[in-house]
């Protein structure tokens, strides 16, 4: 999180991603084993330890705001890839991005989310 205060979008990921206060620990429970029991909650990180808090965000969606930062910049910096994404399709569990080696004119593409959640 440091790290992207330094890009200037710390304030986007703390608003975008979940927060991680509490680690929960879960057991069979003891009278019925087919079910499970929270055993125990404890704090995720230390007070004080830093300034900013602990977060999951997409990795995609930090991508995206490199690239938005890249733009911005006084350069309007763009990444030079050889691979430009061509298509994608859909299969069940699965999806598929199909891209192209050619070196041509990098454009940025659309997102594309799976319908799995991380």
């Amino acid at each position: 999180m440091e790290m992207f205060e330094a890009f200037g979008f710390s304030q986007r990921v703390m608003q975008e991603s979940y927060w991680v206060n509490e680690t929960t620990f879960w057991r069979p429970d003891p009278t019925a084993p087919e079910r499970i029991v929270r055993a125990d909650r404890i704090q995720d990180v230390e007070d004080g330890l830093s300034e900013f808090p602990h977060t999951i965000l997409s990795q995609a969606r930090i991508h995206d705001f490199m690239l938005d930062t890249m733009l911005q910049s006084p350069r309007r910096l763009v990444p030079d890839t050889p691979s430009t994404f061509t298509s994608t399709t859909s299969k069940p569990r699965l999806g598929v991005a199909a891209t192209s080696n050619q070196a041509s004119t990098t454009t940025r593409s659309p997102a594309v989310a799976p319908s799995a959640s991380i």
